[in-house]
């Protein structure tokens, strides 16, 4: 849907968050002499960015209710679900539910957009991406979920838009992008969506939506194999006979491109995001030559695996991205041969840890839980792992930190790698991540 079709209609806002807000600047600059209602179940956090459009938006704070069927178009923040009961009976008595992303897709059918999407991974595969198109001479943004809103660039004068897409935003996306990519698929979110088949069908839907175009896909992933390796948009990547990730580095078949040691990220799942990036950039035009040279030049990304330095002869290393048991066990992967203290818990969904702790005892060498799964995480762990320093319950991520500071062993790791989401103790999982780095030792005394 398209700006204008919005002109004399009766519309509202659902949610006030980064795109909830970037919807409600291009509205006033759109259709200045227009109204605007916003329903938030929260009150918008005050934000720089915000500028002086919430003084002309009608803000309702309070739950969801009849009154969004008095709209004629409503415009759903990807936090908000779509099967909210007020949404599907305003839907239900004909008001038109649309998507500040489908917006952008409308309004840009002109520029060349990659999709990129996945369980874990998606951030810093569509980072490398951005970064690579860039040092081949490509004006290139990168916007979604990742950096700032779609809606924030409907003016934007480039060659390729890198857009990561979460399973919020692509349940009900319309727009055809150019290329996508997907990294991996496990069971996530399952408590927004309903279930692990809902959310994969979020997921998946992005390959429909690319349409005649292409969609490069982590074929080493076994999941995403089975359930569309044979669709007729998927190009399997990160493949042993072509571009992957191995334990030795980035390789080209037998070919050894890059060493596991010179490059900026840890871990062999890293490693695949690289080779998907690699392979999705020859799509666009860049060169490997000027792929590979700018490779070293990548920041990794906050909150991912993130070393945060060594204090007191102990290395703190922040991955509160982590929101599933599948990106803790991956994060442990990583530091296989470290001694590990790990950090672990939030929001309970149910989720099953025991694949995380059904490994050699020496993934961990000492366990730490907080609320509000830590209890259950803790049973789980005590079935089949003793570590060398015990298991911990805390109360908080503070009390959490400085067990760890005393338990964690000279030449050891303190990994903060969650597994949960960060509520009800944090707003986002960077908030979660600032602490923790706030708390973290700042000298190696």
């Amino acid at each position: 849907m398209k700006l204008a079709r919005m002109k004399d209609c009766r519309v509202a806002v659902l949610g006030l968050g980064r795109e909830g807000r970037s919807f409600c600047r291009v509205y006033a600059r759109r259709l200045p002499d227009q109204s605007l209602t916003a329903f938030a179940e929260a009150a918008p956090a005050a934000e720089k960015d915000a500028g002086d459009f919430l003084e002309r938006v009608r803000v309702e704070i309070g739950p969801f209710g009849e009154a969004l069927s008095d709209f004629d178009i409503l415009v759903r923040s990807p936090g908000v679900p779509v099967d909210h009961p007020a949404i599907v009976a305003a839907v239900k008595s004909g008001v038109h539910l649309v998507s500040p992303s489908s917006i952008w897709f409308s309004e840009r059918p002109d520029v060349a957009t990659i999709a990129v999407t996945g369980s874990k991974g998606k951030s810093t595969t569509a980072a490398l991406l951005a970064h690579f198109i860039k040092a081949a001479g490509f004006r290139v943004v990168l916007a979604g979920n990742i950096g700032s809103p779609l809606l924030d660039h409907l003016d934007s004068e480039v060659d390729w838009v890198v857009a990561e897409l979460s399973s919020y935003q692509l349940v009900d996306l319309q727009g055809r992008p150019s290329i996508a990519v997907v990294t991996r698929l496990f069971p996530e979110h399952q408590d927004w969506h309903g279930g692990a088949e809902p959310y994969f069908a979020a997921k998946l839907k992005i390959l429909d939506l690319v349409g005649s175009g292409t969609a490069f896909i982590n074929g080493q992933d076994a999941v995403l194999m089975a359930r569309c390796g044979s669709h007729p948009a998927v190009v399997p990547g990160n493949l042993e006979t072509g571009l992957h990730g191995s334990q030795a580095g980035i390789q080209d078949g037998p070919d050894l491109l890059v060493g596991a040691g010179d490059l900026p990220l840890k871990g062999r799942h890293n490693r695949g995001n690289i080779a998907l990036a690699l392979e999705t950039g020859l799509r666009v035009g860049a060169t490997m030559e000027t792929m590979l040279a700018a490779l070293p030049e990548f920041q990794p990304l906050e909150h991912r695996l993130q070393s945060l330095g060594i204090r007191g002869k102990v290395e703190w290393i922040n991955d509160s991205i982590s929101t599933s048991p599948q990106a803790t066990l991956a994060a442990l992967e990583c530091l296989e041969k470290r001694e590990v203290v790990l950090i672990a818990g939030g929001l309970e969904r149910g989720s099953d840890w025991a694949p995380v702790f059904a490994g050699p005892e020496r993934r961990l060498y000492g366990l730490i839980v907080i609320p509000d799964n830590g209890g259950r995480i803790a049973s789980q762990a005590r079935a089949g792992l003793a570590p060398t320093a015990g298991i911990h319950e805390c109360s908080s991520l503070d009390e959490a930190v400085a067990t760890a500071r005393r338990i964690a062993p000279d030449g050891g790791v303190v990994l903060l790698s969650p597994g949960a989401p960060s509520f009800p103790g944090f707003a986002n999982f960077e908030e979660r991540g600032r602490r923790f780095s706030d708390l973290v030792p700042k000298s190696s005394d």
